[in-house]
């Protein structure tokens, strides 16, 4: 199994759209938060962020799994219709919750639906499924559930482990035990601190909380899903040295990690 790491910054990327702030004008780029893994030569895409054509053609890859409702981690999939790629029932993973907003709660994209563009194939957290060769257990995660759930994936190939939570509010003993119990996590690395959103309320673990918390961990943890506020984007800012020094890992765009086999 190899991962592909497509984009690691929040959801619209980095530079953000009119935004003049250091991070923005530094010539930090980086791409919207989604990865790919590549096993038993399929393509399985992970994330779909409205800027995802720059990273990967869709009409290559072979099925989608969804994290959450959030459009910087679905909008790519517009580019499945008509007006793009016009695929045919492009097999798409998410959760009950999720595929039930696509077909009653979001008509530009029940589309995709309606037409066959894709096909959607529900799963429940906490049971794993089947898909591309590469087993999926995915949990539930605390997020802002505002039209479905969001969910923490681990992927499990030939005896080796991946765990991709780009988004969580806080960490929960069994999200906890995911990370621990596999050898290669990426994960919410939103904030460096809450200084950066001005005291509102962004319940973003920040990066030294979850440093503490998985400091003596074995697993090979990289953050990913950096706000463009955040230093640690920028891989010449103490804030990022930071991080390395202490033996964790800021994910790049188009970085490949490659899993070893048991």
């Amino acid at each position: 199994m190899q991962i592909r790491v497509l984009g690691t910054a929040q959801d619209e990327g980095i530079p953000r759209c009119d935004c003049e702030c250091n991070q923005c004008t530094s010539g930090v780029v980086r791409h919207g938060p989604a990865i790919s893994l590549e096993a038993d030569d399929a393509t399985i895409l992970v994330d779909a962020p409205p800027d995802i054509k720059r990273a990967i053609g869709l009409s290559t890859v072979d099925s989608i799994v969804l994290t959450h409702a959030h459009v910087g981690h679905y909008g790519g999939l517009f580019y499945l219709g008509r007006e793009g790629y016009d695929t045919d029932r492009k097999p798409i993973y998410c959760s009950e919750t999720m595929a039930d907003w696509f077909r009653d709660g979001n008509k530009a994209y029940y589309h995709l639906v309606a037409r066959k563009n894709v096909e959607l194939r529900p799963f429940v957290p906490d049971d794993s499924f089947e898909v591309g060769g590469v087993t999926c257990h995915p949990i539930s995660v605390p997020h802002r559930n505002e039209d479905a759930d969001t969910v923490g994936l681990r992927f499990e190939d030939g005896g080796s482990s991946f765990v991709y939570i780009p988004d969580i509010d806080y960490w929960t003993p069994k999200a906890e035990r995911m990370v621990v119990e596999s050898d290669v996590a990426l994960v919410d690395g939103t904030f460096f601190s809450m200084s950066e959103v001005d005291g509102r309320e962004v319940p973003h673990p920040p990066i030294p909380e979850t440093m503490k918390r998985f400091e003596g961990c074995d697993t090979e943890l990289y953050f990913t899903h950096l706000n463009h506020t955040n230093p640690v984007a920028n891989s010449t800012s103490s804030a990022h040295r930071s991080v390395v020094k202490a033996g964790f890992n800021i994910a790049i765009d188009g970085q490949v990690i490659s899993m070893r086999c048991i």
